[in-house]
């Protein structure tokens, strides 16, 4: 619930001066450095998505996961605000969604890295999507959810630009891009438009 909270209040923050980097534009620069991936036709669908989702004022953490919350007595504390840009919410979940799920099924170590279990991890995401579907009908909570879990796949492309060597994942992620963005770009951004 703490970390809920946290996140929360970080989205009531609003970077309207523009003091921040646009969450946008990292990714579309993150799209760019992913050509070892993906052909040009892929990576203009991948720019298409992105502008699509559009700006956003809020400030976005883009790497919220427990070991990057700091706990002392009843205060707690948001750390490593490198990947702090503004945006729209949807980004946070999508890339919140990646790391608390996604990720683990692909790589179940990751969640010793995250300092939490899965099980805690998973009860962790299912407290975020309780705010992110507190105030939606069925339809939209369902729009929503389907949206965030295809845009999820973005943060691959974030990984993906890093090089860092985790080939076997890059590869798995690459299929997951390709099934659930690249298929149907219009239709992804017809979702973004509905939910919007």
């Amino acid at each position: 619930e703490k970390m809920s909270d946290l996140l929360r209040g970080m989205h009531r923050v609003r970077d309207d001066k523009h003091m921040l980097a646009s969450t946008k534009e990292r990714f579309h620069y993150y799209a760019d450095e992913s050509r070892a991936y993906f052909n040009e036709h892929e990576i203009s669908g991948l720019h298409r998505i992105i502008d699509a989702i559009g700006d956003g004022e809020q400030v976005i953490h883009g790497d919220f996961h427990p070991k990057n919350v700091v706990f002392s007595g009843d205060e707690s504390y948001v750390i490593d605000i490198g990947e702090v840009s503004r945006g729209r919410s949807v980004y946070e979940y999508a890339i919140t969604c990646y790391a608390h799920f996604t990720q683990i099924k692909m790589c179940p170590d990751i969640s010793a890295f995250m300092g939490m279990t899965p099980d805690h991890l998973y009860e962790l995401w299912d407290c975020l999507k309780n705010d992110i579907l507190r105030s939606k009908s069925e339809k939209d909570a369902k729009r929503m959810m389907s949206l965030i879990n295809k845009l999820c796949w973005l943060q691959t492309i974030h990984l993906m630009s890093w090089h860092l060597g985790f080939e076997e994942i890059h590869q798995i992620s690459k299929k997951e891009v390709k099934k659930h963005l690249l298929a149907d770009v219009d239709g992804v951004i017809r979702e973004i438009e509905e939910v919007a």
